[in-house]
């Protein structure tokens, strides 16, 4: 399955992600993609590109002074999805999407995976947790 769109909406997709993106995975193999932008219009257009009209747009109540902030947000097989389409347009993030795509690859999918699988999992994990300096990933 490809998402049916021209080069330059996967470029914009990807600068977003770029710009205002989150990519993280967990130790125990769950993975996720989340962006957020303070226009609403941007956001649902992103939902509209990638298929998936249904996912929910969170907002982030702040105080007065401050904009609304939005977020969309995929997980899984979807967030997987979308990183293999933009990663030729990814800049900032390429090598966060490479390592959660080569995570995801080793993920065991249920079954009991080997010591070097295990292995190779934390290494690609502490890769990311450095790339994200010491923070959640």
């Amino acid at each position: 399955m490809k998402l049916q769109k021209r080069k330059e909406e996967l470029a914009y997709i990807a600068g977003l992600i770029d710009g205002e993106g989150t990519i993280r995975v967990s130790n125990r193999g769950s993975v996720g993609l989340r962006i957020s932008n303070n226009n609403l219009e941007v956001l649902q257009w992103v939902n509209e590109q990638t298929g998936n009209r249904k996912n929910k747009i969170y907002s982030d109540k702040r105080p007065v002074r401050v904009k609304t902030c939005y977020s969309l947000q995929w997980s899984g097989r979807k967030a997987l999805f979308i990183l293999r389409e933009v990663l030729p347009y990814l800049r900032i993030k390429k090598e966060r999407a490479e390592l959660v795509l080569a995570f995801w690859v080793i993920k065991g999918g249920g079954e009991t995976l080997s010591i070097g699988e295990k292995n190779t999992r934390q290494q690609l994990y502490m890769r990311m947790k450095k790339l994200n300096k010491g923070r959640m990933v």
